[in-house]
């Protein structure tokens, strides 16, 4: 299963010089076990549930990360599909401030679905006058993580103020639900996916 799941243990495996492969032990010293459980649960669950907890934000961008390391693609498909889900709705966008500097502090993360997902709530916090707290944080961030600022530059381009709803963002595309079809480009390619390749967002002069 391991190999089915991780193309890291694959080419580990399938290599004869490998100490690992020798003992049978492959060791984690800097991985806390609860987040290997996670993925191993993952991989071994079948058709049952993933035992992750949906709410426990933090806990899904850890596993990506590692998802990432370990080269586990389904796993990180897995994780921002629950991840846009969390963050779908206007109310819900405050929980991205707390993820804003583990997502951006890794290089991978932040070009990743998972960039978009929280930059977009980013965008979504900083135009909305009512919250003025959240703003003041997204601003913060911004001036730590240039490649946020970048990316909430590239949401505004597809967003515009509502006349209906004052400081409150709209889609200026219209779409029943433009920001999934959006961030659902960016969504880690398994194996059985096509290969696209999106352009990188750029700061307008």
């Amino acid at each position: 299963m391991l190999v089915i799941h991780s193309k890291y243990f694959e080419t580990l495996f399938n290599s004869s010089f490998k100490v690992e492969n020798l003992y049978g032990v492959v060791s984690f010293d800097d991985v806390e076990p609860e987040l290997m459980g996670h993925l191993l649960d993952y991989f071994y669950r079948g058709t049952t549930e993933w035992n992750a907890p949906k709410a426990d934000l933090e806990l899904h961008v850890q596993l990506w990360i590692l998802a990432d390391r370990l080269e586990a693609l389904t796993v990180m498909l897995t994780i921002e599909k629950r991840m846009l889900a969390a963050l779908y709705f206007q109310q819900d966008k405050t929980l991205a401030i707390d993820l804003i500097d583990m997502v951006f502090a890794h290089p991978n993360c932040a070009k990743s679905a998972l960039g978009y997902i929280i930059s977009e709530a980013a965008w979504v916090l900083y135009v909305d006058k009512k919250r003025p707290d959240a703003v003041a944080r997204v601003t913060s961030a911004m001036f730590s993580h240039h490649c946020l600022a970048i990316m909430m530059v590239w949401w505004s381009a597809r967003y515009a103020k509502s006349n209906a709803k004052p400081g409150m963002p709209a889609l200026s595309i219209s779409s029943t639900d433009v920001r999934s079809r959006l961030i659902r480009n960016y969504f880690t390619k398994t194996s059985r996916d096509p290969v696209k390749t999106q352009p990188e967002p750029e700061a307008r002069t």
